[in-house]
């Protein structure tokens, strides 16, 4: 999936928003944890409650839950 869904904590791109210059107030360039990430996160720790599954299942499938998340949330909007 190319869309990661953006920052799952965007941070200001100006401190105390100061700058005149600026458009939004938001940054979404900064590296970071992403929504796809957090969202897959998210999952695998209600996914490992169940201890007799392959590490590499429940890896693959937690993403496959973000991904149907952030498709979800493309839906909605």
């Amino acid at each position: 999936m190319s869309d990661n869904g953006g920052p799952a904590f965007p941070q200001p791109l100006w401190p105390n928003n100061e700058s005149a210059e600026r458009e939004t107030g938001w940054d979404f360039g900064f590296g970071g944890l992403s929504r796809r990430d957090y969202f897959a996160a998210k999952a695998l720790a209600g996914l490992c409650a169940n201890g007799n599954t392959s590490p590499l299942y429940v890896a693959k499938l937690a993403y496959e839950l973000a991904d149907a998340m952030l498709k979800m949330r493309e839906m909605k909007s």
